[in-house]
């Protein structure tokens, strides 16, 4: 029987160290392609390195599968970004988003949610890594809000396209949306 290119964590079932294709306890795939990132650097490295070769830091697995990525252990408050882009949504749209996540249990979890800007630019620092995570899209819902006159508060967006995080949104203005969890 063929073995795995490298042992493989279960993000669906939890079980450890799987080496073949599939989970042996739940039959998840395993993932796509598996990369070892520093946070420190945020460099790539090799799958086979557990330190970077820079700074000496714990490499952080980052598990590539179809519909969504895996970090271990999390990255920035970040274990999981669903790779399902959701696009012109209002900020209403994009809850309605999380909430049909959250009630599905998509991959597994219930805890799905909209990201701050922070995690917002984190993510913008792993496209550059993986090209194909943003699709092309360049303005998001963050679950930031801006406090305003008036006691009211306005959701902020980031903006890729000119490298802006932190724009204010009118909330019915369609944007795109990225889930993490």
């Amino acid at each position: 029987m063929k073995r795995f290119y490298q042992t493989w964590d279960c993000p669906e079932c939890g079980k450890k160290e799987n080496e073949e294709q599939f989970c042996s306890e739940c039959g998840a795939k395993a993932p796509n392609r598996i990369l070892k990132f520093c946070q420190k650097c945020q460099k790539k490295a090799t799958p086979d390195e557990k330190f970077c070769q820079d700074c000496g830091q714990k490499l952080s697995t980052i598990q590539i599968h179809d519909n969504y990525i895996k970090f271990d252990p999390s990255i920035e408050h970040i274990n999981m970004i669903s790779r399902e882009l959701f696009a012109a949504k209002t900020l209403d749209e994009a809850f309605e988003c999380v909430d049909k996540y959250n009630s599905d249990k998509r991959f597994s979890h219930k805890d799905w949610r909209l990201p701050t800007l922070e995690e917002l630019g984190f993510i913008y620092q792993i496209s550059k890594i993986l090209p194909d995570l943003l699709a092309n899209h360049t303005i998001f819902w963050s679950s930031t809000e801006e406090s305003t006159e008036k006691n009211k508060t306005k959701p902020l967006v980031a903006d890729f396209l000119f490298c802006f995080l932190g724009e204010s949104q009118d909330k019915e203005i369609p944007n795109n949306v990225i889930l993490i969890r």
